[in-house]
């Protein structure tokens, strides 16, 4: 099962990563580092899997 989770979290920073850069551009008219996308899609995930671990949003058979 906990192959699973790793690629919910994966597809979770796959997604936020681009979505942080476009979000961006179009809202600020600004390039952002990569750099600094790629830390917010980091700390995001983390913060998503820490959440989710305290209040599960689906059951996993067990």
């Amino acid at each position: 099962m906990l192959q699973k989770a790793w690629r919910r979290y994966l597809f979770l920073f796959v997604l936020t990563f681009p979505l942080y850069l476009t979000v961006n551009f179009v809202l600020f008219r600004e390039e952002t580092e990569v750099v600094e996308a790629l830390i917010f899609a980091t700390v995001f995930t983390i913060i998503w899997a820490v959440m989710e671990r305290k209040m599960p949003i689906r059951k996993e058979n067990r």
